[in-house]
């Protein structure tokens, strides 16, 4: 009894619990310092009024050291009446009062002051600090943070952040368990959101805290046994990102001005976090749109490099075809080389090269295991692959042949087949000069478009080597024609000549026999004159002579 009155009138606040953590000790000093009468503190659970989890872990940690009769002297979080927590240098002893073993409990500072309260939202504010300093990402340190403000500044606390369509949505619990408590939780979730006027809505439409310490006996924030909150906005500037609301219940703490300011001063170094937090996100999104454009970038540099590989690839191939194909001007070598090389460039099993006739698609041969197979066909136009593609004047491809209405399986060539190309070969009018059917891709279940290109590529070098061929073989006929023609005339000029003579003979020997004949009878009449004449005149022999051959006398 004499120590309990001698501790009662210890200047210092002294308070001593039992090991199931009840008060059963509590001077004057103590009264003013934590704000609790006696009569209230006396029978009451520390840990309803002024002990922390902090206090209640150190004695359990060091009742070894308490039993061997030593003291304990360190700073612990202890809380007021008004609801504020801070560091208070403490020593705590056991002692045995019968069959009773308590734990002493002795304030070594006589009050808390405005240093203290400075110490402990210092304290605050450097171990949220150290949460933050490494952080990257917002709701894993908001989350944290929201279990670091229990129950040193509130009871409750709650982070929300605004979504990109204007919603709420909370982030952050501790304790995390308090949503099922009803109607505390209902409060929380469904009318805090929603409050225009003490909520959510109001904070963040202003960008102003708020501070509610008288709540309407008739709300559900009463009936949920909620005393005060307090909700500060979430500010990086130009833009608001959320709040954190602060909520005390059950216990007498009581917000007011200095636990908003200490709040305000926690929220704005949370801010800043998160606006790194914001800033290293960003980054890293440059940075993924950056290295998803660099390997775009790289990925279309390749296949431009690829394309460019193939299309000189492409041109030499088409070089030296072009150079075999002008190598001669025999129409049926070149279509043998176009249809083999085609074969090859597209990695076919076998494949034909024909012209347009007349009649429509005509070919002679049929390649298949680089050996040429003798066949004739004509293929009108319309009819088979060869005359579609006369029809239409473009390529024709199917990758089941089998079954494709176009192939004619009646054609022995046909027997087996499984895929097929047929590309037209154009002209400079842009009329069909023949065509190359490639069959049955290697490797593949069918031509690709790539096989098309390349096939379409090639068909003008053969175009201008058929056309050449065409062009020779033409001319060919037409010196032939011409030989022919100069020979007939050689043969019909001679046939003339001897003609001529002939006739010349003819009428030279009529002219003879004619002209004979009247000499003849003229003789005759002369002999007659001068038998006549002779009777009546002499004449001289010479002017004898001269009237018998008909001479003038």
């Amino acid at each position: 009894m004499f120590q309990a009155r001698l501790l009662a009138s210890y200047r210092q606040a002294v308070a001593a619990v039992d090991l199931d953590g009840r008060i059963v000790f509590w001077n004057l000093h103590a009264e003013k310092l934590f704000g609790w009468k006696a009569s209230e503190a006396l029978g009451a659970a520390a840990t309803d009024l002024f002990a922390t989890p902090s206090l209640m872990d150190t004695i359990q940690s060091n009742l070894t050291l308490f039993g061997n009769g030593e003291t304990w002297l360190g700073d612990l979080p202890l809380r007021q009446r008004g609801g504020m927590v801070a560091g208070i240098r403490l020593s705590l002893s056991m002692v045995e009062t019968g069959q009773r073993t308590i734990i002493g409990i002795t304030c070594v500072s006589s009050r808390f002051g405005e240093h203290n309260q400075l110490v402990e939202a210092n304290r605050l504010l450097a171990e949220a600090s150290a949460l933050l300093a490494e952080a990257v990402d917002i709701e894993t340190p908001l989350t944290t943070l929201a279990q670091l403000a229990i129950p040193q500044l509130a009871d409750w606390c709650a982070v929300h952040l605004l979504q990109p369509d204007g919603s709420v949505l909370q982030v952050a619990l501790a304790p995390a368990d308090i949503a099922r408590e009803k109607p505390a939780g209902e409060w929380l979730l469904h009318q805090l959101p929603l409050d225009d006027v003490d909520g959510l809505p109001a904070v963040l439409r202003r960008g102003a805290p708020k501070l509610v310490n008288h709540i309407d006996q008739h709300s559900r924030a009463a009936a949920g046994e909620i005393r005060s909150y307090m909700i500060v906005p979430l500010i990086t500037p130009p833009k608001t990102l959320g709040a954190i609301t602060f909520i005390a219940v059950e216990s007498d703490r009581q917000f007011d001005e200095n636990a908003l300011a200490l709040a305000e001063n926690l929220v704005s170094h949370i801010s800043i976090y998160l606006e790194k937090a914001n800033l290293y996100r960003e980054s890293q999104r440059l940075n993924a749109v950056l290295e998803q454009r660099v390997d775009e970038r790289t990925a279309e540099l390749l296949s431009t490099v690829e394309r460019l590989q193939e299309s000189e690839a492409m041109i030499k191939t088409q070089f030296r075809i072009g150079s075999q194909l002008n190598s001669t001007l025999d129409l049926n070598a070149i279509l043998d080389m176009l249809a083999m090389e085609a074969i090859a460039l597209v990695n076919g099993e076998s494949g034909f090269a024909g012209l347009r006739t007349e009649a429509g698609m005509t070919v002679e041969k049929y390649f298949t295991a680089g050996k040429a197979i003798p066949f004739r066909h004509v293929w009108p136009a319309g009819q088979g692959v060869p005359g579609w593609v006369l029809e239409h004047r473009i390529p024709y491809g199917t990758a089941d042949a089998g079954s494709d209405p176009r192939i004619d399986h009646s054609l022995r060539i046909n027997a087996g087949i499984r895929t097929d190309i047929c590309t037209p070969i154009i002209d400079s009018a842009g009329e069909v000069l023949g065509f190359f059917d490639i069959r049955n891709k290697q490797g593949a279940e069918g031509f690709s478009i790539r096989d098309q290109e390349m096939l379409l590529a090639l068909a003008p070098a053969a175009s201008i080597a058929i056309q050449k061929a065409l062009s020779y073989r033409k001319r060919q006929e037409t010196v032939a024609r011409l030989e022919e023609s100069e020979r007939r005339l050689q043969a019909l000029a001679a046939n003339l000549e001897l003609a001529r003579e002939e006739e010349r003979t003819q009428i030279a020997r009529e002219l003879h026999d004619q002209l004979g004949q009247a000499l003849t009878a003229m003789k005759f009449d002369l002999a007659w004159l001068s038998d006549r004449l002779g009777k009546k005149t002499r004449f001289s022999p010479v002017k004898r002579f001269r009237l018998q051959n008909g001479w003038m006398p």
